[in-house]
Formats: structure tokens, C-alpha cells, sequence
């Protein structure tokens, strides 16, 4: 009997144990599980509004820019926000290549981002880095799309925007600021036609440098890493 009553014992002892290693490792039914494939069709981008302006040259030549705002919607897991964009071009669903990246710090669950002197003819999208490292995008989208019809159509007819340049630098002088767009961070070195430095500087990816001191009529521009170099010349008046 003392035996039967100790395997009693150990029985109900080893029934105890399992049904607390059950309760232990429960699944908690409250607690948020989201897969990276969830994520993909996560709504990111909530809103758009393109404020742009048109502009005439001298010679009659018709150009467009403005600040492109974005309301954003963060999932859960976010670390980082990076908007993704091309340089300017002409359309070409088939020649999209995200040369410029800015990083955007996390606000709550809602970020605003505003993006000046975003041309037309500009491929752009929000990715979401999460904290595992794996990456979220938002659908590719067009600035050209938020423009006005005749905006757009007189732009296309009378514009000097070509294809998109086989460079990953773009350098280009505007209201009296040099504007520089590259994929990577360059020693930006200024020079004038004699050769004299004028100035130098670093470019994290989309800088614009005041020209106003400047008097020289033409500089020379050299952009360069231990992988990049473009050297152009440029008139400034």
C-alpha cells in the first residue's frame, strides 16, 4: 500500500509540473505579433502634397521644383526612416535608381517630413529599417503625378530636363547656391579659373553652398571620396 500511495504521489507530482510549464510558456493572446510580410503592405505614406513653382530662363526655358510633405504612418519594430530618391529625369519606369537617401529621426507613431527643392521628373519612396534589420518599402512614386496637367504638359514640351545622367553626383547652380546631390558624403572643393581654392567643405548628400561671396564669373567644382570624384565647371553669373 506505502508503495501504491508513493507512485499516487510522483504521479500527481509530475501532472503538477506539466500543467506548470504549460502556464509558463503560454502564449500571451494580448501581445502584437507582426511578420516583415505583414509589413509590406503596411500603408506608410498617409498623405502627399507637392507645392511646387514653375520657373523661365532667359531663354525660354521652363523648369520645376518645390517641397515635396509627406505624413507618414511608423509600424511597430521602426528604427530608422529613410526617404529614397532619384535624381531628376524624364520619365522611364525602366531606368529608377535611388541615388539620394536621407536619413529622418522617429517622431511617435506619425512623422511629417517637408523636402525642399524637389524637382520634377523625381522618383521617390519611404523605407522603413526595423529593428531586426529587414526593410519595409513604400510603393515608388512620381512627383510628375502632383502636378497640375498643363503644368505638366507645358513642362514637357519646353523644358531642358533629359534623361537621368549615368553620374551619381549632380551639381547644378541655383538662386545664387550651389546645389550638390550624390549617393555618398564628398569633400566638395571649390576652385576659380585660375585654379585658386575658394573654398572647401564636406556634402552630405544634398547640400547647398551660398555662392554670394563669390566674385569670381566661373568656378571650377571638384566633389570626390576614395570612391567618387566629378570635377566640373560652371557658370556662376
Amino acid at each position: 500500500m506505502a508503495h501504491i500511495r508513493f507512485l499516487k504521489s510522483e504521479l500527481i507530482k509530475s501532472i503538477f509540473s506539466t500543467l506548470i510549464l504549460a502556464i509558463v510558456f503560454l502564449p500571451d493572446t494580448n501581445a502584437m505579433h507582426i511578420s516583415t510580410s505583414d509589413l509590406s503592405n503596411h500603408d506608410i505614406i498617409k498623405n502627399i502634397d507637392y507645392q511646387y513653382q514653375i520657373v523661365q530662363n532667359d531663354e525660354d526655358i521652363f523648369d520645376c521644383f518645390g517641397t515635396l510633405n509627406l505624413s507618414l504612418t511608423i509600424p511597430p519594430m521602426a528604427r530608422t526612416i529613410l526617404l529614397e530618391r532619384t535624381l531628376p529625369h524624364k520619365s522611364d519606369d525602366n531606368d529608377i535608381r535611388f541615388l539620394i537617401k536621407t536619413e529622418y529621426p522617429l517622431q511617435d507613431d506619425i512623422t511629417d517630413i517637408s523636402v525642399p527643392n524637389i524637382y520634377w521628373g523625381t522618383y521617390f519612396r519611404i523605407c522603413i529599417i526595423l529593428t531586426d534589420e529587414s526593410r519595409v518599402y513604400s510603393p515608388i512614386l512620381f512627383t510628375n503625378n502632383y502636378i497640375e496637367h498643363n503644368d505638366l504638359q507645358l513642362l514637357e514640351q519646353q523644358s531642358s530636363l533629359g534623361h537621368i545622367e549615368n553620374d551619381p553626383i549632380h551639381i547644378v547652380i541655383e538662386n545664387g547656391s550651389l546645389r550638390i546631390e550624390s549617393s555618398e558624403v564628398l569633400t566638395v572643393s571649390i576652385f576659380d579659373i585660375s585654379g585658386k581654392c575658394i573654398f572647401t567643405g564636406r556634402n552630405d548628400y544634398t547640400d547647398s553652398f551660398s555662392l554670394n561671396n563669390i566674385k569670381a564669373s566661373v568656378i571650377i567644382v571638384k566633389c570626390y571620396n576614395d570612391r567618387l570624384s566629378l570635377t566640373k565647371k560652371l557658370l556662376v553669373h
